[in-house]
């Protein structure tokens, strides 16, 4: 990447951007110990630690879900087939966070982020 900034310059314009912002995704641990970031619970609204939307989707209530199979399951849309976008990935966490914004359980979220953000190998319905 001929043109691409450093690292560095990345990630401090990244961590400006986020600081004290929520931050919706799916499965963010790994994308959060790339940038060295460690932003609250209260910040951090992670579609694959919602038990609402594991409920809705008919997925086991102790394992992960995939993005894939939320979004279709909920959603009805498929995505990740062919290349793998992250743009498309980002619209779909944020279209199941609304779905579930209304039943969002804090506490259910602040109690199992801890229990996850060094879970290597978490399990997923494909």
């Amino acid at each position: 990447m001929i043109d691409a900034a450093p690292y560095s310059v990345a990630r401090r314009e990244i961590l400006r951007v986020l600081d004290d912002k929520y931050i919706v995704g799916h499965d963010l641990v790994k994308d959060l110990q790339v940038l060295d970031y460690t932003p609250t619970s209260q910040l951090r609204l992670d579609t694959s630690l919602c038990q609402h939307l594991r409920h809705l989707s008919g997925c086991d209530i102790n394992r992960k879900p995939s993005l894939k199979v939320l979004a279709r399951r909920i959603l009805g849309i498929d995505i990740q087939r062919g290349s793998h976008s992250s743009v498309e990935d980002a619209r779909a966490a944020m279209k199941l966070y609304r779905e579930a914004e209304d039943n969002w359980n804090t506490t259910y979220r602040r109690e199992y982020f801890d229990e996850f953000d060094d879970y290597e190998d978490d399990l997923y319905y494909y």
